[in-house]
Order: structure tokens, then C-alpha cells, then sequence
């Protein structure tokens, strides 16, 4: 018994004849023992096509099986894991981005902290310079206190 899937010999969208080729090829014949069987009668023709329906009466031990369901189920089936990769992949970015966002605070919260040590420790070292006797020097020392203090707000 030969089994052939309809769609391996005519698409979804064609009418279910097939070329005098095709029509062989599915009953495991010649193309030339399919041809004396049209010409002697038993199998007719329509436009050189011979119809399924023809084929299957003359060799009723030819079994098709139409999978067209079969084909569709498996489209959706890829179409889904196609899905299911893209939100994976945008999870996966999400996530990335959700690591980077929070190491990027925990370091600017190191880097704040340094900044403030830093300025805390430049006016310290101001303070103890603006207890000069020279005047302009002292002046100078005060006038560069605040513009530091303005940056530790």
C-alpha cells in the first residue's frame, strides 16, 4: 500500500486534479502505463489533469492523507515557540537592564559619598589655613571656603 500526503503533491489552494506526471508518480506507475489507461478509457482526463477522485477509483490501494490540519497545527506550534523566544528575550533584557540600573545606583551612592568626604575634608583643611595673620591670604582662603561649601549642599 503506498501512502502519500496530499500536500507533498498538491497544495491547500489547488483543485485536487493533478498533472498525468504527478498522478503517476502517486500510484507508483510509469507515466507511460498512465497514459495507455487514459487513451484505452479507464481513466479520463480533464485539461491533461487527472482528478484525484479518478486516480483513487482506478488504484484503490492508494491512500492519501490530507495533513493539511497536520501542517497548520505545526505552523502554530512554531509561531508560538517564536513568541515564547521573543518574550524570553525581552525578559532577558529586562532583566539585564534591572542589573545595570541598580548597580549604577549602588555606584553612585559610593560616588556621593567620596564627593562629600572630599569636600568635608577640603574645608577642614581651609579652616585650619583661614587662621592666618595675613589678611589677604585670609580673604582669598574665605572666598574659596564658600564657593567649596556650595558644593556640599
Amino acid at each position: 500500500m503506498i501512502i502519500l500526503y496530499l500536500n507533498d503533491i498538491v497544495p491547500n489552494n489547488m483543485p485536487q486534479n493533478l498533472s498525468v506526471s504527478q498522478a503517476a508518480h502517486l500510484v507508483g506507475i510509469t507515466r507511460g502505463i498512465l497514459q495507455k489507461q487514459i487513451k484505452s478509457g479507464k481513466l479520463s482526463t480533464f485539461e491533461g489533469k487527472v482528478a484525484i477522485s479518478e486516480l483513487l477509483h482506478l488504484y484503490p490501494e492508494t491512500k492519501i492523507v490530507d495533513n493539511t490540519m497536520i501542517e497548520r497545527v505545526e505552523r502554530i506550534k512554531a509561531k508560538a515557540v517564536r513568541r515564547r523566544v521573543a518574550v524570553e528575550r525581552e525578559t532577558l533584557d529586562t532583566q539585564i537592564l534591572a542589573t545595570a540600573i541598580n548597580n549604577l545606583k549602588t555606584e553612585l551612592t559610593s560616588v556621593k559619598s567620596e564627593y562629600s568626604d572630599l569636600v568635608q575634608t577640603i574645608t577642614q583643611k581651609l579652616d585650619i589655613i583661614a587662621n592666618t595673620d595675613d589678611a589677604n591670604l585670609r580673604y582669598s582662603l574665605i572666598a574659596l571656603q564658600e564657593w567649596v561649601r556650595q558644593f556640599s549642599a
